[in-house]
This record gives C-alpha cells, structure tokens and sequence, in this order.
C-alpha cells in the first residue's frame, strides 16, 4: 500500500500539534493548571483527536 504525500503531510501536522500541546500543557503545569487552562486543553486534545478520526476514516475510505 502507497503513502500519499498528502497522508504524510497530515501527520506531520498531527505530530507538530501534539508536541505544541505538549508544550502548552507544561507552560500551563507551571503554575499549576486553572480550570480555565484545564478546559483550554481538554477542548485542544478533542480537537486534534477528532481530526486524527476523520483523517483516518479518510484513508480507510480511499482503500475500496
């Protein structure tokens, strides 16, 4: 099975926003998460894994 150009592309976007988050959630660690942060972070991950399911149902869906 071929990998699009475009299949890599989004899962270097997918890696590149989870280590941004990563990143996000350590600033936001520092001072001990608020509630507002934990939600801000809460609403990111489901965001992003949200678009890795559609990502994923896209490719599923080229095979047939």
């Amino acid at each position: 099975m071929a990998i699009s150009f475009h299949q890599i592309n989004a899962a270097d976007r997918g890696c590149c926003e989870f280590n941004a988050l990563l990143r996000l959630e350590a600033n936001y660690r520092r001072g001990g998460l608020t509630a507002w942060e934990r939600t801000d972070l809460d609403r990111r991950f489901d965001r992003l894994s949200a678009s890795i399911r559609e990502q994923r149902r896209d490719r599923d869906n080229r095979r047939h």
